[in-house]
């Protein structure tokens, strides 16, 4: 086939599957047509050419698209591209299907160049999932630049950032990110849970072992343990504002929470769920609200899962 035929008749597609599923090899008369497009020429490369192939990399310099850039690096070369790196480091990406905004510059620094890369830290800085993952994987410890970054995206983002990378994180650590938190009663929640959880398990582990939690205790075993009772009672005062967080809050802790209980009876999710985990049956004050929700109950196709799970558990299920 004669390279006239090709450029009116095929198009780059056309001439990428033709290789690959009629020759089931390289198709030179095609591959002036395929180097144009950059996307399909990465298929090329990574499919037939099996390596890198300079007839292409212009157009995609030109193109200047970051996704394809990086899937041409990762599993065509393998090896750092130094002309395309302004592209990765600046450009910015479209956010995926459930809208998160994931950062190239992150992947080639972690995967490709195996250390910092001062360059690309500012696109990286842009992104909460691929600040997080470079302060972990790449600088291996907590990354103060981009602190201010996370403190501004919220709660959720600074609690995933201590999770990450202040596994023994201690009260004070961070005062900001400590301050941002209690904006949300059900990140305080998980906060205050997985605080308490560490600072036992790596700071008081044989004397809390041989020690019950209970809502009557004033004193604690050592005088850290104390402390982290006094951060716990504080905390209650926050996520007791919101039904979700303090039944959460009280699942996890395995207790039932007289105080918070009004709350939790004002989202039927929540009641049912605190009635499912914590106490693993009938809650008559729960049922007498069925009233307000009683179209939703008798009227759907299938009445809602929080009923059908208390119904279950009100009834001697396992649950």
């Amino acid at each position: 086939m004669k390279n006239e035929e090709v450029t009116t008749t095929m198009t780059a597609e056309q001439a990428y599957q033709f290789a690959k599923d009629i020759i089931k090899g390289p198709f030179p008369e095609g591959e002036h047509v395929i180097a144009k497009v950059p996307e399909v020429a990465r298929k090329y490369a990574y499919a037939i050419v099996k390596g890198r192939w300079p007839k292409c990399e212009q157009a995609m310099l030109e193109e200047a698209n970051p996704k394809t850039i990086w899937y041409y690096i990762e599993f065509v070369m393998k090896e750092p591209w130094p002309e395309a790196e302004e592209i990765l480091a600046t450009t910015m990406e479209k956010p995926d299907w459930a809208g998160h905004e994931g950062s190239f510059a992150y992947h080639y620094a972690y995967q490709i160049l195996k250390q910092r890369w001062p360059e690309g830290e500012n696109r990286i800085r842009k992104s909460v999932d691929s600040t997080i993952a470079y302060a972990k994987n790449v600088i291996k410890g907590r990354w103060p630049e981009a602190e201010s970054f996370l403190l501004s995206v919220g709660p959720w983002s600074v609690f995933d950032y201590i999770k990450a990378l202040m596994p023994r994180y201690e009260l004070g650590d961070w005062p900001e990110a400590e301050e941002v938190i209690l904006t949300s009663p059900l990140v305080t929640a998980h906060f205050s849970l997985r605080i308490i959880n560490n600072w036992w398990f790596y700071n008081c582990w044989e004397c809390v072992c041989s020690t019950p939690i209970s809502n009557d205790t004033n004193w604690w075993c050592c005088e850290r343990c104390s402390t982290v009772l006094k951060f716990e009672r504080s905390h209650e005062e926050v996520i007791i504002t919101d039904a979700v967080a303090a039944a959460s809050y009280a699942k996890r802790l395995g207790r039932r929470w007289p105080e918070a209980e009004p709350i939790i009876l004002t989202d039927p999710k929540a009641a049912s769920k605190y009635a499912c985990h914590v106490l693993r049956g009938e809650w008559p004050e729960f049922e007498a609200t069925f009233d307000q929700y009683e179209q939703e109950i008798r009227h759907w196709d299938c009445p809602p899962l929080w009923y059908l799970n208390y119904y279950q558990v009100a009834n001697g299920c396992e649950w």
